[in-house]
């Protein structure tokens, strides 16, 4: 049985290249993870986009039309855990000029993330964390043909589930034999028609 990828798993296969890091900032880069993304982005080119002012370029994706960027200089882009804070996603998806595009999203099927998701509304309500909501919700089957329309052709996808500690690597086995209900995410890499 195979152990499923994490976010760091993906961005340690980037290594040499240009990335174009679209939403990169707020990963909850602090402790163990602080010091597990400071070792996977090494090597790497990384240009942050966010609506952060920490970002290396500053826009706020919900806001159209989009600042200009030079495609040209990047090899990759990246969009984890993004596309479903987002009220235009498919103009987005258009937006973005890469060759090469990286995706990671939440799995709406999956009965883990269902819950988070309740635990994560219950708490916006109660003003306890920032109203940062996902107003949309993905699966692999219904996301191949929205990236199809907006002009990617989805190349591979996998089955995602983020773990920092043994504990985590044990409690993965779980969405390992059922990705579709207990994974917490998938991740596509597409290409440009």
């Amino acid at each position: 049985m195979k152990i499923l990828p994490t976010r760091w798993d993906l961005i340690s296969r980037l290594k040499g290249r240009r990335v174009l890091d679209i939403g990169g900032i707020g990963y909850n880069e602090y402790g163990v993870r602080k010091k597990l993304f400071e070792e996977a982005w090494s090597g790497i080119s990384r240009t942050t986009m966010d609506i952060s002012p920490e970002a290396d370029i500053m826009i706020d994706l919900n806001e159209p039309p989009f600042a200009k960027v030079k495609w040209g200089k990047y090899d990759i882009a990246l969009m984890f855990d993004v596309l479903e804070h987002l009220k235009y996603p498919a103009e987005v998806l258009e937006w973005i000029g890469a060759k090469e595009l990286w995706i990671n999203l939440p799995c709406a099927t999956s009965l883990y993330m269902q819950k988070m998701e309740h635990e994560l509304y219950a708490l916006e309500v109660a003003k306890k964390i920032p109203n940062t909501p996902h107003i949309f919700g993905f699966n692999p089957l219904l996301t191949r043909p929205l990236m199809e329309q907006c002009g990617w052709r989805v190349i591979d996808w996998q089955y995602m589930f983020d773990y920092q500690s043994w504990r985590g690597k044990l409690f993965a086995l779980l969405p390992a034999m059922f990705p579709y209900s207990f994974s917490q995410g998938f991740w596509m890499k597409c290409r440009r028609k």
